[in-house]
This record gives structure tokens, sequence and C-alpha cells, in this order.
């Protein structure tokens, strides 16, 4: 995930002490129905103060496949696609630390 964030253009820190703008909580919910997987990733956006920014779902396509070795960069760098586009987010990294340019996630 965090070769993800880095990609969709966010700086990411690992260490729970480094300043941040957003921490990221990422949850997968798998379910059978029909004979048919879904499969929903879910990443809450909390600012340091621990307030709710967004929660961004992603839901795997149905009929999409992938190769089984690419299943996880698949979901994860959608996943952060839908995160790096969300209006929430865009709002609310443009009202703090100077626009966002300093944005970061962490675990």
């Amino acid at each position: 995930m965090s070769n993800a964030f880095s990609l969709a253009g966010f700086r990411v820190v690992t260490e729970r002490g480094q300043t941040h703008d957003l921490a990221a909580k990422v949850a997968l919910a798998v379910r059978e129905e029909g004979g048919k997987v879904y499969q929903t990733y879910r990443c809450g956006l909390m600012a340091p103060d621990g307030s709710l920014v967004a929660q961004i779902d992603w839901a795997w396509p149905q009929g999409t496949y992938v190769a089984e070795d690419e299943v996880y960069a698949y979901a994860t760098h959608s996943l952060a696609n839908e995160i790096a586009l969300s209006p929430k987010v865009i709002a609310y990294l443009r009202s703090h630390r100077g626009g966002g340019r300093d944005a970061g996630a962490s675990p």
C-alpha cells in the first residue's frame, strides 16, 4: 500500500512519530453471494487529531481478472487512485499544510 500511495503522489511515512497530514487505515471485506465473490477495500483517512477526513471504498470490478501475482498491486493502486481523486481528501489537503504539498500517509 505504501508503494501505491507513493505512486499516487503522497509522501509516505512509516513511523507513528513522524509528521503527517493523514493517517490511513486499510481493511478488506470479502463476501460471496449467488456464486459471485465481492471484494471491497476500505481506507479510512484520519487527520492527526484523529478526526475522520474521508472513508474511501473501492470494489473489485466484477469480471476483472489479473494474474495471481498482480492482485495486490492492482487493488492497492486502484484504491490509492480513488483516494487521490477524492474531493474530500483534496479539500482537506488544500486547507492544511500548504495545500497538500507535504501530504503524507502513515500506517
